[in-house]
């Protein structure tokens, strides 16, 4: 199901074209300007880091949301397909898309308000790169989340995992950058969030706990898990974080 659009040329054209063009964009924002750079003032140059901090964050948030609606593409047609093969929406069946759908968005708009907090430090270019490429693999699992939530639920579940995971790790990463002195705050809560889901998705699809993925029963405790981070995270931690400002 993944693949198979209406338009498979299309789609392939589309998902090469955005390859093609975060590789030129990376290549444009990274390019040295070297003309009259040793002559700038210190104030000219905190301009001119702001400008490139800025340039930077636009480029990001085009990137995280053109990722983030093809993902959100692939969601819809599953729920298309489910709607036109059965009719109706059982929890079963359309409780994953549901849960694909509400950690489509929260990490989103977590994504896009960490873009922010690196414009507003100013970070380096090096940091804003590394941060971006999490972030630009993150979006590559959504999609493929997108492409499972119906399809394969087992698939889906271990990717959702990789994505907590690999959230987790990124976050530890950014605790060691803080504690020299590269990095401003480290979102704590949000790891706390995804290290909880990664470990009880673990757990589930290992067997640890008596609960089958497949089940009403078990459907419903997972779905409501992460309905619960959500709310947790979009109502508390991120409006916290907008507050903040």
């Amino acid at each position: 199901m993944c693949f198979h659009s209406p338009i498979p040329l299309f789609s392939a054209f589309l998902q090469l074209l955005c390859f093609l063009g975060l590789f030129g964009l990376a290549f444009y924002v990274f390019q040295f300007k070297i003309d009259g750079g040793l002559s700038l003032t210190s104030e000219r140059r905190s301009v001119r880091r702001g400008v490139e901090g800025r340039r930077r964050s636009l480029i990001s948030y085009f990137w995280i949301t053109a990722l983030s609606s093809l993902a959100a593409d692939y969601g819809v047609k599953n729920v298309k397909e489910i709607l036109d093969l059965q009719g109706f929406l059982p929890i079963e069946t359309f409780g994953y898309p549901f849960m694909f759908f509400v950690t489509l968005l929260r990490f989103t708009i977590g994504n896009l308000l960490h873009i922010r907090r690196l414009e507003k430090a100013n970070v380096s270019s090096y940091i804003w790169l590394f941060d971006f490429t999490v972030i630009f693999i993150e979006s590559l699992i959504l999609i493929l989340l997108g492409c499972y939530c119906y399809e394969n639920i087992l698939k889906f579940l271990i990717l959702l995992m990789a994505l907590c995971l690999l959230d987790c790790l990124w976050i530890l990463s950014i605790g060691f950058m803080y504690l020299k002195g590269l990095r401003s705050e480290v979102p704590w809560a949000w790891g706390l969030l995804n290290l909880a889901s990664g470990l009880f998705l673990a757990s589930i699809i290992f067997h640890i706990l008596p609960l089958d993925f497949r089940s009403f029963l078990g459907s419903l405790v997972i779905i409501g898990w992460f309905t619960i981070c959500a709310i947790i995270d979009l109502f508390l931690v991120d409006y916290y974080e907008l507050l903040k400002e």
